[in-house]
């Protein structure tokens, strides 16, 4: 069964780039973070873009990262030896695999859930 995913508003503690776990896009956090929270699992620190956007437009961003993947798994077909490339593209289809199921987690959802922080 599957966790619902939530956003956590956090105060930032963080000093220098986050790494969004849905675009993969490097930022530099406000005052106030919001936590991507997959049940009591975190995963990672929303951009402010992702967060505005909302879930169409992150989920969409998921595909993109999945597809520049692919990408990748083509150019290196012919830069390396064949058993190597298949092992590179056997470890880039779990990760599209995951990446795709998130995206339509996301995408499922209407905004954000937000979940109550438990730094009032």
């Amino acid at each position: 069964m599957q966790q619902e995913l939530t956003l956590e508003f956090l105060p930032s503690s963080t000093t220098g780039q986050l790494l969004c776990p849905l675009c993969g896009t490097l930022f530099e956090p406000l005052d106030t973070v919001s936590l991507l929270d997959d049940g009591d699992l975190p995963m990672g620190y929303l951009c402010e873009r992702c967060f505005m956007t909302g879930p169409g437009q992150a989920a969409r961003a998921v595909r993109e990262r999945s597809f520049d993947l692919y990408k990748f798994a083509e150019q290196a077909r012919t830069d390396l030896p064949p058993g190597e490339w298949l092992t590179i593209l056997q470890a880039i289809q779990k990760r599209v695999e995951h990446w795709n199921g998130l995206a339509d987690r996301v995408e499922q959802l209407s905004w954000w859930e937000l979940k109550e922080s438990r730094f009032h």
